[in-house]
């Protein structure tokens, strides 16, 4: 290499055509690793976290500061905010001398040890390194006095020249926009065609057109911004190569965050779950049976939990003993398999008051590190080492959640490339200070402006600053990326398009080049924008010709209410169910989809709602009172709340949290109350418990089958026995309804099971009320209209008839076209709103 091309925005650029052999580019980071080679000198800044540790255990070391206040509330923020300061000033020139004039904030920078290297520290060494007498020549693609003294003395140790590109003339729009940049001489926007401006709504219409016109522009047009959203998306969706590379974070940054939250209390069921559907899990084929556990009960230790665990060694053991491995060491690797579970979802967690032991998360770091060297993947470690060495680096013994979160922003802050870009005609850049050659078309994504922040510096600190030859980088950053923008528009020589969509965030600022429009051409540009929508019908734009194709309007497919099968293809289920009856009634495709069929909708496991859980954990709670029984009522409220609090962490978790505090204070004041109510109330009719959570089967009519069932409590009395279904319900209004309408099938199929003489209701615990269908044993709670022996019985005939259309191969979709008159004695509504086939009958569409 002879010479070298130095720029701010070249560190990752792509190299310019026709760069001139033994020539390279780089950028700050680049030149600095290339002059620790040539000299021998250690130029790589230590890591990030490990800086900012090393400054917050030094901030804490010096009370009484002017970050004192801001580090007792957010110590590493400030630790971070504090190291870019002393940088900043280093950069500007500062070479730590002290004397008394300093303002007070640069004293207390002064006072801080020394820190591991930074970019500033490296530049220092550099200017006091001897120079060896063979370097490369070194071009700068911005003048010295856009850089940082600091920048600035270094470059001009190396004898750097200014690099000068080619130089392109465009016509028209774009030759008046670039003489202004040179001249400052305004111009009147003609719309040649040179310079056009993109519109629209929103960023999908100014995407399409833009995927249109790339295939047609000349090779080697240049792309800036095609990452923007959705840009990428339409490139694929026409078959066209990915301008830019896909990022995004490493497994092991995601297994480290998640592993630390299933760390506090409560236990974060939501974390777990997307912790355990991470790929190359370390607990490999155990996470789809706690998942499944976590799912139906969003919480640990439980029963559920307990089985899950079990069933994942019993699992280990059926498998290594399909790869033929001795029964004792079998048994020793499906008990490390337990203990994998305890480690990664560990029953002891800590409040978020008491913070996290460093101890703890080092133990995580390490499994990490274990595990990404198990597969051969040390990258997938870096985020968990960088961690562990934070640690150690800040001494930190007992870390709050918001300073373990500032420490995981830190060291999982940097993605990897996900898919790498793909080549293609056109050269991509991630910004205009990327390029260095020229192209006859450059198309332009313009995004909202980066943030510019306020100066660190305050102004007695400018005033002290400027005394002594100091120029802070925040000053200079502006003017390298505006001569970037400069330099991206010089370099096209015949068409250049902007897009700049409308929209987005609303705090966001207009991308800088638009006030550089405005000041070239005035009042002129105000007719200049071409709106997107408008060329969806084709025309002319650039110099490009769109073209269209009218399409007929596809319609998607009618709902459909008959689908036939062959005959005799599907009979009823050997163990049935009421609530499976109910579906078969209700619609006989959607029975038929999920018991014959077994299809399913299945995506990512998630949580039920709160209200589920509270529902779930009530029948729990329900079941033990009853089960173990009480003294009294008041007994059986307190017993009742006793165990909701024990069994909330177990079964329903996310509710411990401090969002749901209000929602979990209601739900164990209504299981107190309704506890109290319900068990009064059975007092007062005399009924004695027979059976919690019993199962129950029945052969049905017809040899068409067994009807099996859970019920929820059973109660015997005088007259006969009594089957009582719990509801966490809003309202009364839907099930008082199936009373009074008849169509409760669920409380009629119960009464059946237990056989004759018997008798069902719902009690509904957040309103604290009975709703029965007969006057005993609750003559205050039945329901004009209700008759479940009348129900099971219109219920058997429409099984019958429904049994009798399908061994003919008949399956109707019910919820499409009812007919006007219902044929049937039992009016099942059909399951549409909590259908997951909707959109296969067609009622969806």
């Amino acid at each position: 290499m002879t010479t070298l091309i130095f720029g701010a925005g070249l560190d990752g650029a792509p190299a310019p055509l026709g760069l001139p052999p033994l020539t390279a580019i780089a950028g700050p980071l680049g030149l600095l690793d290339l002059l620790g080679q040539w000299l021998g000198q250690e130029c790589r800044p230590a890591p990030e976290s490990e800086r900012i540790a090393a400054a917050y255990a030094a901030l804490a070391a010096l009370p009484g500061r002017f970050w004192s206040a801001s580090f007792a509330v957010d110590p590493w923020a400030t630790a971070r905010r504090v190291l870019w300061l002393r940088d900043d000033l280093c950069l500007a020139g500062w070479d730590g001398t002290v004397d008394a004039s300093m303002p007070p904030r640069v004293a207390d920078l002064a006072a801080l040890p020394p820190l591991p290297v930074g970019q500033p520290d490296i530049l220092h060494t550099l200017l006091n390194a001897p120079l060896a007498a063979s370097l490369p020549r070194l071009m700068l693609l911005e003048p010295l006095e856009v850089w940082p003294p600091l920048w600035r003395n270094l470059l001009t140790r190396l004898n750097a020249t200014p690099h000068v590109l080619p130089a392109t003339q465009a016509k028209g729009d774009l030759g008046a926009l670039q003489r202004w940049f040179v001249t400052g001489e305004a111009a009147t926007w003609q719309g040649d065609g040179s310079l056009t401006l993109l519109t629209g709504d929103g960023g999908a219409d100014c995407a399409d057109i833009i995927s249109t016109m790339l295939p047609s522009l000349p090779f080697n047009t240049a792309l800036l911004g095609g990452d923007a959203s959705p840009l990428p998306l339409l490139l694929r969706a026409r078959h066209l190569p990915r301008a830019a590379a896909l990022t995004g974070p490493t497994v092991g940054a995601q297994l480290l965050s998640l592993a630390l939250a299933l760390h506090w209390e409560p236990f974060d069921a939501a974390a777990a779950l997307e912790f355990l559907q991470l790929p190359e899990h370390p607990l490999g084929g155990a996470t789809r049976f706690l998942i499944d556990a976590i799912s139906a009960h969003p919480g640990h230790g439980g029963v559920q939990y307990r089985e899950a665990v079990e069933a994942a060694r019993l699992a280990k053991l059926a498998t290594d003993e399909t790869c033929g491995i001795e029964p004792q060491e079998r048994e020793k690797r499906a008990q490390r398999r337990v203990q994998d579970i305890a480690d990664w979802l560990p029953a002891m967690r800590f409040s978020p008051r008491d913070n996290l032991p460093a101890a703890t998360i080092l133990s995580v770091c390490r499994r990490i590190a274990n595990w990404a060297a198990a597969r051969q993947r040390p990258e997938e470690a870096g985020p968990a080492n960088a961690l562990e060495r934070a640690i150690a680096r800040s001494g930190i013994e007992r870390l709050s959640p918001v300073l373990l979160g500032r420490m995981l922003e830190t060291v999982a802050s940097g993605d990897v490339t996900l898919a790498a870009p793909e080549a293609a005609p056109w050269r991509a850049f991630s910004s205009p200070t990327a390029r260095l050659d020229t192209a006859s078309a450059t198309f332009w994504w313009l995004g909202p402006a980066a943030t510019q922040a306020a100066s660190p510096w305050r102004l007695h600190e400018h005033a002290w600053m400027r005394g002594r030859g100091l120029e802070p980088d925040n000053d200079l950053a502006p003017k390298r990326a505006r001569l970037g923008l400069v330099r991206a528009i010089s370099l096209t020589s015949e068409r250049l398009i902007l897009v700049s969509p409308r929209g987005g965030e609303e705090a966001a600022q207009p991308h800088p080049l638009l006030g550089l429009l405005a000041g070239c051409f005035g009042a002129s540009l105000r007719g200049a924008w071409t709106e997107a929508q408008e060329l969806q019908a084709g025309g002319m734009v650039a110099g490009v010709q769109l073209f269209t194709e009218r399409l007929p309007p596809l319609m998607p497919p009618a709902p459909r209410r008959d689908w036939a099968v062959p005959a005799k293809l599907i009979g009823p289920r050997e163990m049935e169910s009421p609530s499976g009856l109910e579906k078969l009634l209700g619609c006989p495709l959607a029975w038929v989809l999920s018991y014959k069929a077994k299809l399913y909708a299945r995506g990512p496991a998630a949580l039920p709602s709160p209200n589920q859980m509270v529902g779930t954990l009530l029948h729990e709670v329900m079941h033990q009172v009853f089960a173990n029984g009480y003294a009294s009522p008041t007994d059986a409220a307190a017993k009742a709340q006793a165990l909701f609090e024990r069994l909330a962490p177990e079964m329903a978790a996310p509710l411990l949290k401090p969002d749901y505090a209000t929602f979990y204070g209601r739900a164990r004041t209504r299981i107190s109350q309704a506890m109290a109510d319900l068990t009064a109330k059975l007092a007062s009719a005399k009924l004695r418990l027979v059976g919690a959570e019993e199962s129950f089967t029945r052969a049905l009519p017809g040899q068409v089958g067994t009807l099996g069932g859970r019920l929820d409590l059973l109660f015997e009395g005088a007259k006969g026995k009594l089957v009582l279904d719990a509801k966490w319900t809003s309202s009364a209004k839907h099930y008082a309804s199936r009373l009074s309408e008849n169509t409760a099938l669920q409380l009629a199929a119960y009464a059946w099971l237990v056989g004759k003489g018997a008798t069902a209701a719902y009690y509904l615990l957040r309103q604290q009320r009975l709703l029965a269908a007969d006057i005993y044993p609750f003559p205050d709670a039945q329901v004009q209209g209700g008759d479940l022996a009348a129900c099971w019985q219109s219920a058997m005939i429409d099984f019958a008839d429904a049994l009798k259309a399908l061994k003919a191969g008949q399956v109707v979709a019910a919820g499409i076209e009812p007919p006007a008159e219902d044929e049937r004695g039992l009016a099942i509504e059909a399951p549409c709103r909590f259908c997951n086939y909707a959109s296969l009958c067609g009622i969806s569409a």
